[in-house]
């Protein structure tokens, strides 16, 4: 086979600091998380604790969820911070491509909760921020109550996924095979680590597929590795 030079070795370094609070959650800036966890399990919690640990990082936050944003937890947040924005229309949802200007060099958050009721055309505009948001400095979060609802381009296209408790069997044998967790791990090891930390108050299972350190694959929670 020729050899091949790694361009992306020539490049200039990124100078790119980590994202405020990164040490509270771990979580890379522009990254694309998926949540999964029946309804009560503690994602919007868990969300909110993120937007919370990361100390200011966020120049613009968007919550999307197509049932309601009439959320007790989402209430509270526009609350603690005034400039946050709920949406329940997708026709209002900005597109991804609308922040091609300086203000993609800025820090922003979108979440798109419940959103496996659209239609094929509607969720476009969601498959577009999974495939190019990180371009225009979106960390984003997608929040579903099971896995095998959720559009491959999404899932695909995501580099943390949040495991909570989940009403069906297939969701995580899917998220293992899926996600290739079985080189590191036996289909054993890491349902017995989901239930292990599912069994804490609003607990989950924290998969960062980005990460090439096997002993930092998995934690329960934000910063307990397995």
């Amino acid at each position: 086979m020729t050899d091949l030079t790694n361009f992306y070795s020539l490049l200039p370094k990124d100078k790119q600091k980590p994202p405020i609070g990164y040490k509270n959650h771990m979580i890379d800036k522009n990254s694309r998380v998926l949540m999964i966890g029946a309804s009560g399990t503690g994602k919007s919690n868990a969300l909110i604790n993120f937007i919370e640990k990361s100390s200011g990082e966020f120049s613009e936050i968007i919550i999307c969820s197509f049932s309601t944003t009439d959320e007790p937890l989402y209430n509270f947040l526009q609350q603690k911070i005034p400039d946050v924005q709920l949406i329940n229309d997708i026709e209002e949802v900005p597109t991804v491509q609308s922040y091609d200007n300086e203000g993609k060099k800025t820090s922003k958050l979108i979440v798109f909760d419940d959103f496996i009721c659209l239609n094929k055309k509607q969720m476009k505009k969601i498959e577009d921020y999974a495939i190019s948001s990180r371009k225009f400095g979106f960390t984003c979060f997608f929040i579903s109550q099971n896995y095998t609802s959720v559009s491959k381009i999404i899932s695909r296209n995501c580099n943390y996924i949040f495991c909570f408790k989940i009403n069906d069997k297939v969701s995580i044998k899917r998220i293992i095979s899926n996600h290739g967790l079985s080189d590191n791990f036996t289909p054993q090891q890491i349902e017995h680590y989901y239930h292990y930390c599912i069994s804490k108050p609003l607990g989950f299972l924290l998969i960062d597929l980005k990460t090439n350190d096997n002993s930092k694959i998995l934690r329960c929670g934000f910063t307990d590795f397995l």
